[in-house]
């Protein structure tokens, strides 16, 4: 936990993309799973992890640690991605 809040830290103040792979990585087997079990499909739990982890990263300078924790954070992207296919694309 407390080596997560530093990920997120180094991402805000400086972009870190170490960090940022840090993070990534110790989320990805779990939401590769999640999407997996919501979808049924392979292809899907390819796929979506890639476009979820890059909306954490886009909207993680909104997260805050006092209003929860960050583990909801990309769970809910998920779900939205999941539910609302139109969410699921990669926006540049």
């Amino acid at each position: 936990m407390e080596r997560e809040q530093t990920w997120i830290r180094a991402i805000q103040r400086r972009n870190s993309r170490e960090a940022a792979e840090q993070l990534i990585q110790s989320y990805y087997a779990e939401i590769y799973r999640f999407v997996y079990r919501q979808t049924g499909s392979k292809e899907d739990a390819m796929d979506l992890p890639q476009s979820i982890f890059i909306a954490v990263l886009h909207s993680l300078p909104g997260y805050r640690a006092e209003r929860a924790s960050f583990r909801t954070w990309p769970y809910r992207i998920a779900a939205n991605k999941v539910i609302y296919p139109g969410n699921r694309e990669v926006q540049s």
